[in-house]
Parts: C-alpha cells; structure tokens; sequence
C-alpha cells in the first residue's frame, strides 16, 4: 500500500509541476521561438507549430501541446523542462565554456538530487565499460570531444535541445580496488538563460535513463 501511496505521490507531483510549466508558457508567442530556442515554424496535420529538434529526433509544439514526430509519447517530466525551456525566454547561444551543475547559482537544495539520481548511477552502470558507455552515447546523438578539463577518459557531448548542450565526462575505474568510475555532467554557461535549476534537473535525469536504457518516468 506505500509503495502504490508513493506511485500516486510522484504521478502526483508530476501533474502539479505539469500545470505550472503550462502556466508560465501560456503567453509564449510561436513566431519568437526560433529565433530565441532555435528549431523552424512548420505545419504539421493541419497544425502550425514549432518542429524542435530533441536528442535524435525532433518535437512538435503547437499551443501548448508537445508531442514528439518520432519514437513514444513525451513523459510529462519531459514536457516540463521543454515548456520551461519554453517559458524562460533565453535567447543566448552557447558559448563553449562550462560549468558544473554546483557552479550554477542556487543550485544548493539540488546538488544532491544531481549526484545521487544521476551522477552516481552513471558512474556505477558504466564503470569498466567505457566502451559500453560510447556505445550508447552515440545511439542517442553524443559524439566523443576534446576533453575540456584534460584529465577525463571520455567526453561527450549531448545535444538533448539546439540551445541546451550537455557535456558528460567520465573517468573510468582504475586498477585500485577503492576507485570506481566518475561521470560528471557539465552545462553550457547560458544554460540557466534557458531552463530553470530544476529543470536542468529533469532533463539531466532523462539524459542518464537514456544512457542506462531505463524506461522513462511518468
């Protein structure tokens, strides 16, 4: 019975974050958002709207409905951060110059969810497998960089939305038996000129169920 409390706690908390991002995009104007978020203004069943690339595919968003052209319907935790991504009015292109998600003011009261929801599961899926890891990278639209840090086995980069880039490093295990692999997510210093901490957050979390093959959260 609290396992099915606590289902019905995060759908929940999933419809209430849903309601709010549709809120702050409800003023959106369509013929703003490629220039401010990139993607092109199509028509699409009859339906004028924004076709948005995402990951490998592409969304479509019309009013304040997201439906995605190719693959499984949108969780609503994605439909969150696209509509905040949306309602956040971020026109900035992304400099190439990075930092992590505690470097980003308030991120305070979230670190934590980043490290143990994503960072750390990451770490201890791929850790050894760095192979494994590449693999998957590149079947979701990352492609191995220049490491920006210089010490990393791997970089990655992610491109989950044109304006939004993701950088994933990896260190992976060495022959100490005390060390296991590290993945670190780093993030556009424009990034929070278009999502909120948050939904940096949500969208990091859909980038690691992705990567580790979990099925998505409602």
């Amino acid at each position: 019975e609290q396992y099915a409390q606590g289902k019905w706690l995060k759908r929940d908390l999933a419809e209430d974050a849903l309601v709010w991002a549709r809120a702050r995009a409800a003023s959106m104007k369509l013929e703003d958002l490629p220039g401010r978020i990139g993607g092109e203004i199509v028509e699409l069943e009859g339906r004028k709207g924004l076709k948005l690339p995402y990951f490998t595919g592409h969304v479509f968003i019309c009013g304040l409905d997201i439906q995605k052209i190719e693959g499984d319907d949108l969780t609503r935790w994605e439909q969150v951060f696209i509509l905040n991504h949306l309602a956040q009015g971020g026109r900035a292109v992304p400099r190439g110059r990075w930092k992590g998600f505690v470097q980003f003011p308030n991120t305070v009261s979230k670190v934590i969810t980043m490290t143990k929801q994503v960072e750390e599961p990451l770490s201890e899926r791929f850790s050894g497998k760095k192979d494994e890891l590449l693999e998957r990278s590149l079947a979701i639209g990352g492609q191995s960089v220049a490491d920006i840090e210089g010490s990393a086995d791997a970089a990655i980069l992610f491109r989950p939305l044109p304006r939004v880039p993701v950088v994933l490093l990896f260190w992976d295990r060495s022959g100490e038996e005390d060390f296991m692999g590290q993945v670190r997510l780093m993030f556009d210093e424009t990034a929070i000129e278009h999502l909120d901490i948050e939904s940096i957050v949500f969208l990091s979390e859909r980038l690691k169920q992705l990567l580790c093959g979990e099925p998505p959260k409602s």
